[in-house]
This record gives structure tokens, sequence and C-alpha cells, in this order.
């Protein structure tokens, strides 16, 4: 059990009330930070002491990219040093009998069609400026939606997430998360609300 903050920098404020008051009555469970990537290092730096485990992205390693697909040039520059400052609070990933993390970092990575270097990239960087300590996600479920740039409105194929993987497993990570193969049309994690179990996917 843990609280998960998703994408929560604009309602930090009241969050952070709220867990003073509720630290105060004997809360004990791991605070989660679900983020993106794109934060402000002087944000991250106010959650010191705070976030048990920083859960981020970290999508794209070169300007042009993150302008095309999230119109967020600067996204390397500004997730990279946030992901620095995670680095600094939470040094090694903890997990508990059960393997669930209690204390850390684990950086995931969706791997994109066409962007085998983009991949290759974000991970000897996070290897070398993060350490192999922490918890690295391989991500292989791209899904293109609604008006996917053309370049981009296809899967992942098999052989690009392998040629990543294999890169990702030559780092030799600590803890190294991964999904065995890419996701087909038919295998996606987009929940169906329609099901008695929306979330009952299986992969």
């Amino acid at each position: 059990m843990n609280i998960n903050l998703v994408t929560a920098s604009h309602f930090l404020i009241p969050v952070l009330r709220a867990l003073r008051l509720a630290y105060q009555e004997g809360l004990n469970i791991p605070l989660v930070y679900n983020s993106g990537g794109y934060e402000k290092k002087e944000i991250i730096a106010v959650l010191d002491q705070i976030v048990d485990v920083y859960l981020p992205d970290l999508k794209y390693s070169h300007p042009s990219l993150s302008q095309k697909l999230s119109a967020a040039p600067d996204y390397f520059q500004f997730a990279s040093a946030a992901l620095l400052e995670m680095k600094k609070q939470q040094p090694e990933l903890l997990v508990d009998e059960r393997n669930i993390a209690r204390k850390g970092l684990i950086c995931r990575h969706l791997v994109l069609p066409g962007q085998v270097e983009n991949s290759q990239k974000i991970i000897s960087w996070t290897a070398s400026h993060l350490g192999k300590s922490i918890g690295f996600s391989l991500m292989s479920q791209y899904r293109p939606c609604f008006k996917a740039p053309s370049t981009f409105n296809r899967f992942l194929c098999t052989e690009e997430y392998q040629q990543v993987l294999k890169w990702a497993k030559d780092i030799k990570w600590d803890i190294l998360f991964i999904q065995p193969t890419a996701f087909s049309q038919d295998e996606h994690l987009i929940p169906d609300f329609n099901s008695p179990d929306p979330f009952g996917w299986q992969k």
C-alpha cells in the first residue's frame, strides 16, 4: 500500500498541507511521486525527506524529438536536472520481502517506434549519471492514438524493442524491469470500462 501522487506538481501545496496533518496522526506508508519527468529541480528539492519513491519517466534525449511529440524542446534539460535531484534524495532502490519498493528511484522509459537511438542515449545517460543502483523500467507498450504524427502512427516492432533491451541488459542494471516483447494491436494497456474488470489485461 502507498500514496501515489501522479503528475502532482500543480497541486503540491495542498497535498503537503494534508500530509503534515496525516503524519501527525500516524501515517506510515510510502509516498510515491509519479511524474512525466518534466519538472523543475527546485520543486523536487522541496520534497526532500517527504517522498519515499520517485517514479519518473525519461522520454526524450533530443530537443527536436521532445518538441515534435510534447511541444517541449527543453524536456531533457529539465528532466535530467530533476532526476539528478531525485537521485540525490533517494540514491538506492530498496524493496521489502515482497519485492515492493519502499525507498528509491525507478526511472521509466518507453521505447518509441523508429527511435532506437533515442532509447540508447537515454539508457546510457541514466546509467552514467544516476548509476545502476536505481531501478530502470524499459517499456514496450507504445500505442498510437488520435492524431499521432505519421512516423509514429504504428506499433513498436519486436526487433526495435529487442535491440534496445540488449543495450539495457549490457549495462547490467542492479534492477531492470522489462516487458518481454513489443505489444501488438491486440495487446494493450487501455482499460476496458465496459468490462467487469477494466484493468484485467493479460500480458
